[in-house]
């Protein structure tokens, strides 16, 4: 077994599309239920933390059960950037994104809601405020 199943999750899962101001898609309304948020009408807000809460409970592990970003700033234990982290990202702008690591050499990540589906990005590693594993 992995010593990462979120990330196997996200894995299982990638290419799934997250459109944000859509119609939400059964996968988007499975990955909220994992959330506070509430049922889903008409749109889709951003899901990035949604679907990160999803492959945390889906893979036998708590998760903040939020559907913002910032709620993983403090979910877990720090660690050091390595495959498998929890990464929160603040954008210029003060918005939060959050997202998995997938090669911190190549700044690799993999999360929802990244060009609006479940798929890797490429950031740069200034923009993280945080680093976290379950505990």
């Amino acid at each position: 077994m992995s010593s990462t199943p979120w990330l196997d999750w996200l894995l299982k899962h990638e290419g799934e599309p997250e459109f944000t101001g859509t119609e939400p898609t059964p996968f988007v309304k499975e990955c909220f239920s994992h959330t506070s948020y509430g049922p889903l009408h008409g749109s889709t807000p951003a899901s990035c933390a949604a679907t990160l809460c999803a492959a945390l409970e889906e893979s036998g592990y708590s998760s903040p059960h939020s559907a913002a970003a910032i709620s993983f700033a403090k979910f877990g234990e720090k660690c050091d950037l390595q495959v498998g982290a929890i990464c929160v990202f603040q954008w210029p702008n003060g918005e939060h994104h959050v997202s998995v690591c997938l090669s911190p050499e190549k700044n690799l990540f993999l999360g929802g809601n990244q060009g609006h589906m479940l798929q890797r990005q490429t950031y740069n590693p200034k923009y993280i405020i945080a680093i976290r594993r379950p505990s």
